[in-house]
């Protein structure tokens, strides 16, 4: 989520936003970096961070979303434009108890999505039918299939990074990763998405992404 959030919010910037961060390294609020005690801050303190974010010019945030904050009520309140899936671990489980627990409690953020929202999941996800029965959103699917909405393709890795062909909107655009591995095409998918649903076109997303 950290990595896929920070992707996010560098290809906001370069379409024109200015865009806040709140995440489990550090909150980024106008030009500052704080630091931080949890990845998603208490709700009176998260609306109070917005709050901030937006008196000093940001036009948008990206947030990781704890499964703990979604159980505990801390991202109440919050109307989110787009919610990423990236994939479903086997974290946090002495918190919910079970992997089946955990996926219910990240399900409740796709949940809260209205129409006007977006949902961008990863359709090579196992739990991705779990998420999708429930929702009420649009959804934009990604992934390495050819089914996915936003895909890449002639993906290229070595020690310094990656490389592949975007695809999306049937568009094509050529995108470089400082980050290695398969994980980080994914999350740079999931940010495309996420990029996509709101709007930008695909030449800003490679460049944000690159």
């Amino acid at each position: 989520k950290t990595t896929t959030c920070h992707m996010v919010k560098s290809v906001l910037d370069a379409s024109g936003e200015k865009t806040g961060l709140i995440g489990t390294i550090h909150n980024i609020v106008g030009d500052e970096e704080r630091p931080v005690s949890r990845t998603t801050p208490e709700s009176t303190d998260l609306h109070a961070l917005m709050d901030e974010m937006a008196r000093l010019g940001s036009t948008a945030v990206t947030m990781e979303v704890s499964s703990h904050a979604l159980v505990l009520g801390r991202v109440d309140d919050i109307r989110f434009k787009a919610a990423a899936l990236t994939n479903i671990g086997r974290d946090h489980l002495d918190f919910h108890g079970t992997v089946q627990n955990y996926a219910a409690a990240k399900r409740r953020l796709f949940e809260t999505l209205s129409g006007d929202a977006v949902a961008v999941m990863n359709q090579d996800e196992p739990f991705y039918g779990f998420f999708k029965e429930t929702l009420r959103a649009p959804l934009m699917t990604y992934g390495l299939s050819a089914t996915a909405a936003v895909s890449a393709e002639d993906i290229r890795m070595d020690g310094n990074g990656s490389s592949f062909t975007l695809r999306l909107g049937g568009k094509r655009e050529k995108v470089s990763l400082r980050l290695p591995g398969s994980f980080n095409v994914y999350n740079a998918l999931a940010a495309a998405g996420v990029a996509y649903g709101l709007g930008k076109d695909i030449a800003q997303i490679a460049s944000g992404l690159s």
